[in-house]
């Protein structure tokens, strides 16, 4: 999942700015050019530093504010010291306001990754800007999945086990230019699967009815958990094969 998520920031940088005014209401400046840069830092003497992405907002040349952009999956204690060194060496480089922007599948994860990180340096904390599934609305209207498919794109990520929300995302693409529908495509089948995943390990529970439940660490149950949630990522797939057909064939 991290890489699909990674792209929307990056094929259209200015939905970082939208999401932390819109949703978070941090004040950026408005109308301004934003564009992403690349994102080798460096805090020499130390090793070179290498965010998911970086935006800047303003002139490229002397940007008023930088956005970092990061996916974080799950809690990782190396994160707590990395994200204030990304933060720090971005600020040391441009000379501008910097914002860490986090996005979380999980809400777990979500209320980690906003806790103040503090640091070794004498009043230097940070405080992530983060995006979790609470954040994120259940687009299940194609028209206003089209209106912005990045945000729609984080709605499959974390409400993708809901089937309207996969139709509307895929139907939505039928509206896209031509351009850029495709790698939308690979989001769907790509995010979905993953939120199916996560909904499978959150809620996994046999059947009722069918047969009675395997003792928990016995061989069965660790051959079941598996297999059902290779079943749940086909399922997740199918819903996008069949609203990728329902596009095609104009009932959407």
């Amino acid at each position: 999942m991290h890489d699909p998520l990674n792209v929307p920031f990056r094929h259209r940088p200015q939905f970082a700015v939208e999401i932390l005014r819109d949703r978070l209401g941090l004040g950026l400046p408005d109308g301004l050019p934003v564009q992403l840069v690349g994102n080798e830092l460096n805090d020499r003497p130390s090793i070179d530093l290498y965010p998911d992405t970086v935006i800047t907002v303003g002139p490229q040349h002397a940007p008023l504010h930088a956005i970092i952009v990061e996916i974080q999956q799950r809690e990782e204690s190396s994160k707590q010291q990395a994200l204030p060194r990304y933060a720090a060496a971005l600020w040391l480089q441009l000379a501008c306001p910097v914002t860490v922007l986090v996005i979380c599948p999980t809400a777990r994860t979500a209320i980690w990754a906003a806790k103040p990180i503090d640091t070794s340096l004498s009043g230097y904390t940070l405080t992530c800007q983060v995006i979790g599934p609470d954040h994120i609305p259940i687009v299940t209207d194609p028209a206003e999945a089209a209106a912005c498919p990045e945000l729609a794109a984080m709605s499959v990520m974390a409400h993708g086990e809901h089937a309207p929300v996969l139709e509307a995302f895929v139907a939505a693409l039928g509206r896209l230019p031509g351009e850029h529908a495709p790698q939308y495509y690979e989001y769907a089948y790509r995010l979905a699967s993953q939120a199916s995943d996560t909904f499978w390990r959150r809620s996994w529970s046999p059947p009722p009815g069918r047969y009675t439940a395997p003792s928990l660490g016995s061989t069965t149950a660790r051959a079941s958990k598996p297999v059902a949630r290779q079943v749940a990522k086909r399922g997740a797939r199918k819903v996008v094969e069949r609203a990728v057909r329902r596009v095609r064939h104009g009932r959407c």
